[in-house]
């Protein structure tokens, strides 16, 4: 059995920027339970000064705090046989003074706004602003439990299936609002095969497939379209899966070797699609083009020559 082992560590930064020096505590730890049971665990406090972007730019940016973030995780890892194993871990992360630009993205209010509106009644639409007023808004979390379970041997079947339940989250403090993460997504499975036929030959497939990410932004769908909303990251890309399947059929001779490849991305041509930066009616505000189609079935065939 492996012994017990702490690590601690830290992290100093000095910003010439904005003339910061700022530490970043950590420590690791691995600790032995039974003789094929292991567990680890983890923490830290990490800082992130404001970048170019954010101090160069216009607005009260050299006022700006650093980004915070404490994380922390744990879990354990075990052997099922001398070929197997099983890992499962839990996390949060909890984020402080992240920043963000108030009104940088076009929306719905139902207040007088002045020049940046446009419509009429009592919804106005905001549009969006030049950017550079930022402010440490944000606070928020991180949180979630992943398990994965791994098959390695040099012949026959190997890979690993993996599963994480997330959950990410902000409020800001200065607008009063409470949103999804422009990252939350809140099932993600990723799975990997390769089959060893023969020294020469093999098979393998990668599946991802995940519920997806919000639609960033004030976004809502209504009547077999998509509006400008009034709550932000409400509305969800449709969900993504993919498989890519590859066979390698490998010749060698003297010291040279030859592999031939036969594979296809997205091998049963799902219509996965991503968000995109949608054009507003301003009269309607209606969002048109809002999700953009992603890769569709690609096969190919090639090779590769090592000597």
């Amino acid at each position: 059995m492996a012994g017990r082992t702490i690590v601690p560590g830290v992290r100093i930064d000095h910003w010439s920027l904005t003339g910061d020096t700022t530490a970043s505590p950590w420590v690791e730890s691995v600790w032995p339970i039974a003789r094929s049971l292991i567990m680890r665990a983890g923490g830290g406090i990490y800082r992130q000064e404001p970048g170019f972007a954010e101090v160069l730019s216009r607005g009260p940016s050299t006022q700006l705090r650093p980004e915070r973030a404490y994380h922390a995780d744990a879990g354990l890892e075990a052997r099922l046989t001398a070929t197997m194993r099983w890992q499962a871990t839990v996390y949060d992360r909890e984020d402080r003074d992240l920043l963000r630009e108030p009104y940088a993205e076009t929306q719905v209010v139902n207040e007088n706004c002045g020049t940046r509106c446009v419509g009429q009644n009592s919804q106005v639409l905001v549009l969006t602003t030049s950017p550079g007023f930022y402010q440490n808004a944000l606070d928020g979390h991180a949180r979630g439990v992943e398990l994965l379970v791994e098959r390695r041997t040099p012949t026959g079947l190997s890979g690993w299936v993996s599963y994480s339940l997330g959950f990410n989250r902000y409020h800001d403090h200065n607008t009063g609002e409470s949103f999804w993460g422009d990252l939350d997504q809140r099932h993600t499975i990723n799975a990997y095969a390769n089959y060893r036929a023969t020294d020469r030959l093999s098979f393998s497939a990668r599946l991802r497939a995940g519920s997806n990410f919000p639609a960033t932004g004030y976004w809502t769908a209504r009547d077999g379209g998509y509006f400008v909303g009034d709550e932000r990251n409400t509305l969800r890309v449709p969900a993504y899966s993919r498989l890519d399947v590859r066979m390698n059929r490998t010749f060698t001779w003297q010291q040279k070797r030859l592999t031939l490849f036969l594979e296809a991305l997205n091998a049963y041509d799902r219509a996965n699609v991503r968000y995109a930066v949608p054009s507003v009616d301003n009269q309607t505000f209606q969002a048109m083009n809002l999700f953009e189609k992603m890769l569709p079935i690609v096969p190919s065939v090639g090779i590769l020559l090592e000597f």
